[in-house]
């Protein structure tokens, strides 16, 4: 029963993470384009800049004298320059935001292969359990003294040892439990965190 509402609620929960990531990731697509329409919009920009400088220049429009050609000069060259510092500070941005949506797209990955690795934990364990050597094992397990079970436990897989403590009886699993921290620490320590997953 407790296996089935662990799985319930990886199943609500999976789909509303990955659709959260997909906002995000949309929302970001939506407000600057995809990167190759965002870069083709950058190149279209600087295209049009380009032609308008060429322009000016090709202009007949001659400055009287050397004081307005100095000040015709240094006005478009200083026009040009805040132009790009703009457009480079436009492109920051956008390479932020970019940067931001894969990290978040990588946390959501990390996430979605951690919890796939929980459900296949625990669909392991449940196959386990409901086999009826296993539920043998645990009558034998439960008749046998901890100090003889220890070293079996130690050596053995760690979904198998889940499956197999999950059907003894309660007081003798965490006697073994106890004696097994004793021997590995690791060890207890990954069957205890199994055990609670499955809600044991």
């Amino acid at each position: 029963m407790n296996i089935m509402k662990v799985l319930k609620l990886v199943l609500v929960i999976l789909p509303m993470v990955i659709i959260i990531g997909l906002v995000f990731y949309f929302q970001g697509i939506k407000k600057l384009g995809t990167p190759a329409e965002f870069k083709q919009k950058q190149l279209e920009l600087i295209q049009a800049r380009l032609d308008s400088i060429k322009k000016v220049e090709s202009s007949k429009l001659l400055p009287e004298n050397i004081a307005d050609s100095t000040l015709f000069s240094v006005g478009r060259h200083t026009g040009i320059f805040e132009d790009n510092k703009q457009f480079e500070d436009q492109l920051k941005a956008a390479q932020t935001t970019l940067d931001s949506l894969e990290k978040e797209k990588n946390t959501l990955d990390a996430k979605e292969k951690s919890i796939d690795a929980k459900i296949n934990n625990l669909n392991t364990i449940s196959q386990l359990a409901e086999d009826k050597n296993i539920n043998n094992l645990a009558k034998i397990y439960d008749a046998m003294k901890t100090p003889q079970a220890v070293p079996l436990f130690t050596s053995m897989d760690d979904s198998l040892a889940v499956a197999i403590i999950s059907l003894m009886q309660q007081r003798n699993a965490s006697k073994l439990l106890g004696a097994i921290a004793e021997k590995d620490v690791e060890k207890a320590a990954r069957l205890n965190k199994l055990l609670a997953e499955i809600g044991k």
